[in-house]
């Protein structure tokens, strides 16, 4: 399932690609709608996935970077808060932006894989593209906030 997904995120941000003739603009768009496609389906009664796998198969193809920082910040989660998964994605939906915010302007130029210049754009994506998934998690929020250890 999650190579499908990844995949629908992929071919979506690569069709916008050539039809946009690599305006980031467009791409972004793409890019936020297959998420929000995917995590709110209309023939699944706009119930859907979380949006973490397209989310995984659209970036990787703008800038694998937004991948990089998001896994280094799941795993950092994961392992720090109970070993739960859900936690994990929470954290890195939280805390990878900041990180890619952090980073120097000429190593997330060097991991674009679809030329642009405008990294402004490119972490605004990124942002937009994690509250989309924090989103689909607030249950799992809740939850993990209820059961703190005494």
């Amino acid at each position: 399932v999650f190579l499908i997904d990844a995949l629908k995120g992929f071919v979506a941000v690569y069709i916008a690609n050539l039809l946009s003739n690599g305006n980031f603009t467009s791409i972004g768009i793409s890019t936020v709608w297959v998420v929000l496609g995917h995590n709110y389906n209309y023939f699944l009664k706009f119930k859907g996935g979380k949006g973490l796998a397209t989310a995984f198969g659209a970036m990787i193809y703008i800038n694998p970077l937004t991948i990089i920082l998001w896994a280094l910040m799941w795993f950092t989660g994961y392992k720090i808060i109970k070993n739960d998964i859900n936690a994990g994605n929470i954290s890195a939906s939280v805390l990878a932006p900041i990180l890619l915010f952090s980073s120097p302007t000429e190593l997330i130029k060097l991991m674009n894989i679809i030329p642009n210049d405008n990294i402004i754009a490119l972490k605004i994506l990124f942002i937009i593209i994690c509250i989309v998934i924090l989103i689909k998690h607030k249950e799992n929020f809740k939850e993990l906030v209820n059961n703190k250890p005494d």
